[in-house]
């Protein structure tokens, strides 16, 4: 099953060890689960979309 991938709220993200996190100077700025993601104006979880609109999905 495929899953989209949500801006990651850091502060929120207490289940990630953060080893790879953009604060800490890494790449990461996503996380697979909506509860920690940046909400934007209606609530809801931001989507990470490519350039021309897909969404970037994983599988867990």
């Amino acid at each position: 099953m495929k899953y989209p991938l949500y801006k990651c709220d850091e502060k929120k993200n207490t289940k990630c060890r953060k080893l790879h996190c953009h604060i800490k100077g890494g790449p990461c700025k996503a996380t697979s689960c909506p509860e920690f993601a940046v909400l934007d104006l209606e609530g809801k979880p931001v989507e990470i979309r490519l350039e021309d609109g897909t969404r970037v999905e994983v599988t867990r």
